[in-house]
């Protein structure tokens, strides 16, 4: 499944430092299931607590400046790690099935299939379709995407249902 996010600073009247954006979780809601993980856009690196594990990323981008990735998880089933893509061509990116992957795009505009990509979009993949990831620069201005890859321990599928 690819589910593209629009923008999601733009729903901000006025994008403060300090303000924190959530871009996904799961649960999506918390009378559903267990807490396992939240993608947030803050101002600060987000610290590790007994209660969870984190991982964070400088940014300067999505039209936010410069901000924090931040990928709280519980380490007990979930892993994550935060890359960063910088594509001047075309590129392919191939994600495992099992793995569920948040991409924010930070600087530049690319095409992923027939949809536009701009700063400050994300988009999740998630499941068996697609795992190959087809990205091509609108113009010269390099892409610049923040990669989110979640994953579980045990090796099964991480599915999410926004």
């Amino acid at each position: 499944m690819k589910l593209l996010l629009r923008s999601p600073a733009a729903s901000l009247v006025a994008v403060a430092a300090d303000t924190s954006l959530e871009v996904a979780a799961s649960p999506d809601s918390p009378a559903r299931e267990r807490w396992m993980w939240d993608v947030r856009l803050e101002s600060r690196a987000a610290p590790m607590t007994d209660a969870m594990d984190a991982v964070s990323l400088e940014v300067s981008g999505a039209g936010r400046g410069i901000h924090f990735v931040n990928v709280r998880f519980d380490a007990t089933a979930i892993t994550a790690a935060i890359d960063v893509e910088v594509l001047d061509d075309p590129a392919s990116l191939r994600r495992p099935a099992g793995e569920l992957w948040i991409a924010i795009f930070e600087a530049g505009a690319a095409y992923n299939g027939p949809f536009i990509v701009r700063c400050g979009d994300a988009v999740v993949w998630e499941g068996d379709d697609p795992t190959s990831v087809d990205l091509r620069p609108i113009d010269d201005v390099p892409v610049q995407i923040a990669v989110v890859k979640l994953g579980r321990h045990d090796g099964s599928e991480l599915r999410w249902v926004p």
